[in-house]
């Protein structure tokens, strides 16, 4: 049977305005979960020329890396530093978020186009000023306004501050308050995050500053051709996109060797932005508090997530892999950022030796093990709102001790 070329143009005709209907559909769901700026998804940008990139650039390739920023950022504004870059949003841009119980809520954008209420860039006089950085899982992925660590930390301190009062009312000498600013802002890595300090954090005149994050870093590996051709096209439709989302943790399977390459440097690009921090807040008079992520691989159910703890799940992996011969995707990266875990204590207690040092580490990571609820990870690295209480009460004591030392 002769296809006949009308009912060929008819039948390509049709296709693409269903394909131009679901991409419509897409953006309007995405428009009202997330914000209006997704309607216009893939249409202009920051930069002068927006350039397609791989969710998975290679390490080596920083100008990619500027281009996945782009592409996943497209609702934010994107900034060069001499540094390096970073994104954030736009000032009081209205975003919504979904929380960990699938409630629609809208997320505060303050005036400095970050989360939480407008900053003066003046610091009050008798305010102790904490700056938090990291990424989505500082920022508040699924939480509400009022369940993130950095406004669960704010009021722990607050608290603090009202019982060494009630003891003795000028225990914490010209500290009558406690302001922390929420700079975490979605897929940063450690790069853009010390060109984001530098460039807009140091300005705030913090009393101290904190760094929860490593999990962005792992994002740097190669892709498939056919991750590529769904991320290239991901640039431009937002359908694409979400496939690719979608799709990406099943359509690939690493072995060790692959895993090794992909590791290989990691951790020594990793601590060289952490020391290039260290050395911005030295350079600045600024206490520095390291805390080490909590991660998951997903290999553990989430009903037995209590009774793993963080290296018992490393070392199932790592058992899969030698029994099996390969990983998923979400599995290696899982090792990589249990390697960067590894290297940042070690980091910490290379830097506390040396004289003059102010940077201390936090072991978020171990407390969720002590108590047992590595199950309130919403996915591999985003907190759930009693995650972010563990986070915010162990960030707490050692912030509220260098502002009211005993």
């Amino acid at each position: 049977m002769q296809l006949k070329p009308k009912t060929a143009a008819f039948g390509v005709a049709t296709a693409l305005i269903a394909l131009i209907g679901i991409e419509i559909a897409v953006r309007v769901v995405f428009s009202v979960t997330t914000g209006e700026s997704q309607l216009g998804y893939g249409f202009g940008s920051n930069e002068p020329e927006q350039k397609p990139g791989m969710l998975f650039p290679k390490r080596t390739d920083s100008a990619r890396w500027d281009a996945v920023l782009r592409a996943d950022d497209q609702e934010k504004t994107f900034l060069s530093h001499e540094t390096g870059s970073y994104s954030k949003y736009q000032p009081h841009q209205f975003k919504r978020n979904r929380d960990e119980y699938g409630h629609l809520s809208e997320i505060a954008i303050n005036n400095l186009g970050f989360r939480g209420p407008d900053i003066a860039m003046r610091k009050p006089a008798g305010t102790f000023r904490v700056i938090v950085l990291g990424a989505s899982s500082t920022f508040g992925y699924r939480n509400r306004d009022d369940e993130t660590y950095p406004r669960y930390l704010e009021q722990m301190l607050h608290q603090r501050l009202l019982a060494r009062h009630r003891d003795h009312r000028d225990a914490c000498g010209n500290v009558n308050s406690f302001e922390v600013v929420n700079l975490g802002i979605p897929h940063l890595n450690t790069a853009n995050i010390r060109s984001l300090l530098v460039a807009e954090g140091l300005a705030l005149d913090p009393d101290v500053v904190t760094f929860y994050e490593g999990a962005n870093e792992t994002r740097l590996i190669e892709a498939g051709w056919t991750q590529r051709v769904l991320s290239h096209w991901g640039d431009r439709l937002l359908t694409a996109r979400f496939v690719h989302s979608m799709l990406r943790n099943q359509l690939s399977t690493f072995d060790a060797e692959e895993l090794e390459r992909h590791a290989s440097g990691l951790s020594e690009n990793f601590l060289h932005q952490l020391t290039a921090i260290a050395d911005a807040t030295d350079g600045a008079d600024i206490d520095l508090l390291i805390a080490s992520q909590q991660a998951k691989s997903f290999l553990v159910p989430t009903s037995q997530m209590r009774e793993v703890s963080y290296t018992d799940e490393v070392r199932l992996v790592r058992e899969k892999l030698k029994r099996d011969g390969e990983i998923a995707l979400k599995e290696m990266i899982f090792l990589m950022h249990a390697e960067l875990m590894s290297a940042l204590r070690e980091w910490t207690t290379a830097r506390q030796a040396v004289p003059g040092n102010r940077v201390a580490f936090v072991d978020v990571a171990g407390r969720f093990d002590s108590l047992r609820k590595r199950d309130q990870l919403l996915s591999w690295v985003h907190l759930s709102a009693e995650a972010n209480r563990i986070v915010a009460a162990q960030l707490a004591d050692p912030i509220f001790e260098l502002a009211c030392p005993d």
